[in-house]
């Protein structure tokens, strides 16, 4: 009986470790950090749509995806080059690791502050030229200053993966969202919660959420210097990440802004609600792609790449399969978060939720070419499709507005997908 009970007791604690592990591995610290903020993010987009409705809805992601294309382009284009250099300096010797934070913050700054400047300075006249009214001037001005703070932000984000710190970060990724989300009471009972305030206060958000990264990450801070040989070399390499992450974002947004233009902000507001809910499935490619790229990063090895898709490609396949029942729950989706405001967005949500279970398959595969040292294929991969999107945009939009902007963005991704599967594939078979 005394052996029964210490065995039940070992593997109680065999099975707590086991599950402690799991909990705490940097797979499921990034998905939990990465689906915190977008929890958070879908209340925040689900309040606006509701509370003022599908116009201002499709302002508000107006400024959303302008702050991402800019934040993609200075930001999260170069984070991998980052965790990259970082990462397979601090493998030889630790002490080479501050060139890399350094060079790597000299460079975002250098190219992000007059992007910046000049971007804030032309929204008026862009605003009136193209899209024929001053409605878009201040959120486009707006998120191009929080595109800015979201680039200094991830910085941290970038040093904390590639030293592999899933921890911290899984906690500050949420942390501008968290503020937003604790501000609507405010907002709601003083009657502010116009769209305005809810944009001025997203960019403030993350300007103070900077400080506080910036403290974890401080000893590496104090420790950077500037080598303008580094700086070159990190700029070589990253410049196709940022054009791939920037066309990527462009085509995966490109309904908001089109629709905006073609039809006005309503339009762009039926796209905008049902793609700010795949969302959710974005953060789990993401989530993928931060916990794999500090591994692959550390070899130039082919044969490590090919292990990794060998394992990985199956459970990609596997977790699109089970999430595509979810286009049959399309209308109580739709009509249950946003209203009947958003009957329209019933189509569009089945068509967009469909392209993104082909991006959660073939997207981090795309991996490989910065692991085989070959980013201009990554910016090719993602460059094409833009091209692809504004022919089937131009063709379908003008008869059906957001379904046909949906289609477009289907239609993108699948081109996408299919150039990644078959330049990989050459790639691996040298």
């Amino acid at each position: 009986m005394q052996g029964l009970v210490h065995y039940d007791g070992t593997m109680a604690l065999v099975h707590a470790h086991r599950w402690a592990r799991l909990v705490t591995s940097p797979s499921s610290l990034v998905y939990a950090g990465n689906m915190t903020r977008a929890g958070l993010a879908l209340i925040m987009n689900t309040l606006v749509a509701r509370w003022l409705g599908p116009e201002a809805f499709g302002t508000y992601y107006f400024f959303i995806v302008t702050m991402i294309v800019l934040y993609t382009l200075i930001g999260d284009g170069f984070d991998p080059g980052v965790v990259r250099y970082y990462s397979f300096r601090a493998a030889d010797d630790k002490s080479k690791t501050g060139e890399v934070v350094g060079s790597a913050l000299f460079l975002r700054c250098a190219i992000g502050v007059p992007l910046t400047l000049l971007g804030v300075a032309g929204s008026g006249l862009l605003a009136t030229e193209v899209f024929g009214t001053t409605v878009y001037a201040e959120p486009m001005r707006l998120g191009l200053l929080a595109a800015f703070g979201a680039a200094l932000l991830s910085f941290a984000f970038a040093i904390l993966q590639a030293r592999e710190q899933f921890l911290w970060r899984a906690i500050l990724i949420p942390l501008v969202n968290i503020l937003r989300t604790l501000s609507v009471p405010i907002l709601l009972v003083g009657g502010w919660f116009a769209l305005p305030a809810v944009l001025w206060l997203h960019t403030i958000f993350f300007f103070l959420c900077i400080p506080v990264a910036y403290w974890i990450i401080r000893r590496d801070l104090s420790a950077a210097t500037v080598d303008r040989r580094l700086v070159s070399e990190l700029f070589q390499f990253s410049k196709w990440t940022a054009l791939a992450y920037m066309a990527y974002v462009t085509y995966s947004n490109l309904g908001v802004p089109f629709l905006s233009y073609m039809f006005g902000s309503k339009a762009a507001g039926i796209y905008a609600a049902p793609a700010s809910l795949i969302l959710a499935v974005e953060h789990i490619i993401v989530a993928v792609m931060v916990v794999q790229l500090p591994s692959v990063s550390r070899s130039k090895d082919p044969h490590v790449f090919r292990k990794l898709v060998r394992r990985s490609l199956p459970r990609f396949i596997l977790a699109a399969v089970a999430l595509l029942p979810i286009i049959l729950f399309a209308k109580p989706i739709i009509l249950i978060i946003y209203g009947d405001e958003y009957r329209a967005s019933i189509v569009v949500f089945q068509i967009l939720f469909f392209s993104i279970l082909i991006n959660l398959i073939a997207h981090p595969l795309s991996l490989g070419f910065l692991a085989l040292q070959r980013p201009h294929l990554l910016a090719l991969s993602h460059g094409v499709p833009v091209f692809v999107w504004l022919a089937v945009g131009f063709t379908l939009n003008p008869s059906l507005a957001a379904e046909g902007a949906a289609w477009a963005t289907l239609i993108a991704r699948g081109a996408a997908a299919i150039l990644i599967v078959f330049l990989l594939w050459r790639l691996l078979k040298e």
